[in-house]
């Protein structure tokens, strides 16, 4: 069971990673559109912070 949070919270850092390395790179990128791939990340993380 422990295992299966910790599983868990390691997804939810990865998302959290992902979400800002996204953001980030559209800082320096500015493409047209930027607000989609901003918009995949954040479902994301809400898919994985409503499963806990």
């Amino acid at each position: 069971m422990v295992t299966v949070i910790t599983l868990l919270k390691t997804h939810i850092h990865i998302s959290y990673f992902v979400y800002t390395y996204i953001i980030i790179s559209q800082l320096f990128n500015k493409p047209t559109g930027s607000s989609l791939p901003i918009l995949i990340p954040l479902e994301l993380l809400n898919f994985y912070v409503n499963r806990l």
